[in-house]
C-alpha cells in the first residue's frame, strides 16, 4: 500500500499560451493524514475560482473536511463534516456540499451547522451544484438525480438501462446552459462518457471508449480520465460531440480499485482552469 501524502495543483492562466501562465504546487498533507477514500468518492475539490481545495482527511479514523487556501501554509478543519466524504463546491465558491452516509448536505465556509438538503437512496459517486441553484448528484444503480440546493425532495432525471449492459450511472457534471449533463455510464465493458438532454430524460454515450469522470473546460475541451491518465478532447457544445482525437496530459493519476473492478482517478477541476 502506498500512501496517498500530499495533494498536487495544476493551475492555468487565461493569459494564452505562453508558459508564463503555467505553474504547479505540491500541498503536503501533515503525517498524521491521509486522504479519505469512502467507496468511489474523490477526497478533494478546488474552488471554481482554483484559490482554495476542500479535502477529506482520515484523521483519527473518522474522515473530517479540510478548506485549504491556496495562499496560505496550513489547512483547517471544517466543524460539523466528521464522516462527510465527496465534497464539491458552490459555484460561489462560498459554500460546500458533500455526502454522509446516505445523506446529501451543504455547509457554508464562512461558518455555521451543516444543512440537510435530502436523503439519498444508496452512497453516490459525485455531485455538481449549477448556478440556477440545482444540485445534480448520482445515486450508483438507482440513477442520476436533482434537487433544490435549499433542500427538498429529489428528482430522478435517469435509470440505469440494464438490457443494455448500463450498471450504474456516476460522476454527473452540468454542461453550459444547464439543458444538458455530462455523466460517467458503468457498464460491465468498462465506463463510457454520456451526455444526458435534460428535457427529453434521454441520454447517448461519446465515441471515446473506456472513458470517466468527464469536465468541461471553458477553452471548449473535455478533459477525462481513461486508466490512470488524463486526456483532453475538443467537445462540439452544439452537437454535444467529440471532435477530433484525446491528447494525453497527465498520466499517473491516483486510480485505487473500487468494488465492482471500475477504477476512477481522483482529481478535481476548476472553471479558472486550475486542475488538482
Amino acid at each position: 500500500l502506498v500512501p496517498v501524502t500530499a495533494l498536487t495543483t495544476w493551475i492555468t492562466t487565461r493569459s494564452g499560451p505562453s508558459t508564463n501562465g503555467l505553474f504547479s504546487t505540491v500541498v503536503a498533507l501533515p503525517s498524521s493524514e491521509k486522504l479519505s477514500e469512502i467507496g468511489a468518492s474523490t477526497p478533494m475539490a478546488i474552488s471554481p475560482d482554483g484559490s482554495r481545495l476542500v479535502y477529506a482527511s482520515a484523521l483519527g479514523g473518522r474522515s473530517q473536511l479540510f478548506v485549504r487556501e491556496l495562499d496560505q501554509f496550513e489547512a483547517t478543519p471544517i466543524p460539523g463534516t466528521e464522516g462527510a466524504h465527496g465534497p464539491f463546491f458552490s459555484p460561489d465558491g462560498e459554500s460546500i456540499g458533500f455526502f454522509l452516509d446516505v445523506s446529501l448536505q451543504r455547509i457554508s465556509l464562512e461558518g455555521g451547522a451543516p444543512q440537510l438538503i435530502c436523503d439519498v437512496p444508496e452512497v453516490s459517486v459525485g455531485a455538481s451544484w449549477g448556478a440556477d441553484g440545482i444540485i445534480l448528484f448520482a445515486a450508483g444503480s438507482v440513477g442520476l438525480a436533482r434537487v433544490s440546493a435549499s433542500g427538498g425532495d429529489p428528482e430522478f432525471l435517469t435509470s440505469p438501462r440494464m438490457d443494455e449492459g448500463e450498471v450504474r450511472h456516476s460522476w454527473p457534471e452540468f454542461l453550459p446552459g444547464g439543458d444538458s449533463v455530462l455523466f460517467t455510464v458503468e457498464t460491465g465493458d468498462g465506463p463510457r462518457l454520456g451526455v444526458l438532454s435534460v428535457a427529453a430524460r434521454t441520454w447517448k454515450t461519446l465515441a471515446l471508449g473506456e472513458a470517466s469522470q468527464g469536465h468541461y473546460l471553458s477553452t471548449g475541451q473535455l478533459v477525462f480520465a481513461q486508466s490512470g491518465e488524463l486526456l483532453v478532447v475538443d467537445f462540439d457544445l452544439d452537437e454535444l460531440e467529440a471532435d477530433g482525437s484525446p491528447i494525453s496530459v497527465l498520466d499517473g493519476v491516483y486510480t485505487p480499485p473500487r468494488l465492482g473492478g471500475l477504477r476512477l482517478a481522483h482529481f478535481s477541476v476548476a472553471a479558472s482552469g486550475g486542475m488538482v
